[in-house]
């Protein structure tokens, strides 16, 4: 049985891309999450981040309390897979950049990291290149975001936020 620490669970249809195959089953984790019962401002959850919108109301926001730790949005694909991309469409993609890691595991215990560096700058899909890497979890670790209120936002550099992710695999 896995344990799952300060996790939030949300079972949901996630696209696995695989040229143009069906979506399929998956299970979405993070490390913690915006709500409004936890005195945010509101219901951002992890589930948000593969329901198909691009909109900023449905999206997962997370606050960094800890830089060197930062927080996490784990994808289960149900199988282990061989990963072509991860695509990411960040929240205020044009304004902010994200400084994150994209890793992966066969068994969620043991991390091989695919990508480790910054967002660059883009309004939607950005893609990131996964090399054949095999796995069955991804798990993506935001370390915090360049928002200034100078650049038209607002200033919350210590926030990771996603609108959407999509996998792509190979057959």
């Amino acid at each position: 049985m896995k344990k799952i620490v300060a996790g939030l669970v949300v079972l949901l249809q996630m696209q696995v891309f695989a040229g143009e195959d069906p979506v399929k089953a998956a299970a979405v984790t993070a490390s913690d999450f915006e709500s409004k019962a936890h005195g945010g401002f509101g219901d951002f959850l992890p589930g948000n981040t593969v329901d198909g919108t691009l909109a900023a109301a449905s999206s997962w926001r997370a606050e960094i309390k800890d830089p060197d730790k930062g927080q996490w949005i784990q994808y289960d694909l149900g199988a282990e897979k061989q990963l072509d991309n991860v695509k990411i469409t960040f929240l205020s993609g044009s304004k902010r950049i994200y400084r994150f890691k994209i890793e992966g595991s066969t068994d969620g215990e043991k991390w091989t990291e695919i990508f480790s560096g910054t967002s660059r700058g883009q309004p939607e899909f950005e893609t990131f290149d996964a090399g054949g890497a095999s796995a069955r979890y991804i798990r993506l670790t935001g370390f915090g975001n360049t928002g200034a209120p100078g650049a038209g936002e607002s200033p919350f550099p210590k926030w990771f936020n996603i609108v959407e992710t999509k996998i792509s695999v190979r057959e």
